[in-house]
């Protein structure tokens, strides 16, 4: 796969239109997102290699953290769809290979309400 930097606009397209709470990254297995708790594989995308858990990886993150997570072998940060989502990002190693986990923090925060609270 040559242009990850579409490839991960589309996962992450994704996982804002099927309103996943997570995108899994993870070598040997297509992408997978977490709807109400339920992990689903996107089947229709082939299984990650190793160069390309590292490329959508690396497409998010900045030089100075990619020097940290080298380092440090593991990044928590949060990385921005322009206005439409915010994602927090943990970038970790699992059985020697880069995996990324990243958790859609929705733009509109629910109202009470729309949570199901009861009232006070």
């Amino acid at each position: 796969m040559s242009d990850y930097s579409s490839f991960l606009r589309e996962l992450l397209s994704i996982t804002i239109q099927e309103l996943a709470s997570d995108l899994h990254i993870s070598v040997g297995q297509p992408p997978i997102i977490r709807i109400n708790g339920r992990l689903v594989p996107l089947m229709k995308m082939k299984e990650l290699t190793a160069e390309d858990a590292q490329a959508l990886a690396f497409e998010i993150m900045t030089a100075d953290q990619q020097q940290r997570f080298l380092k440090e072998k593991e990044i928590d940060f949060s990385y921005s769809v322009g206005e439409k989502a915010r994602f927090r990002v943990n970038i970790f190693f699992q059985r020697g290979y880069i995996s990324c986990a990243l958790r859609l923090i929705p733009a509109k925060i629910p109202t009470p309400d729309e949570l199901n609270l009861p009232s006070i």
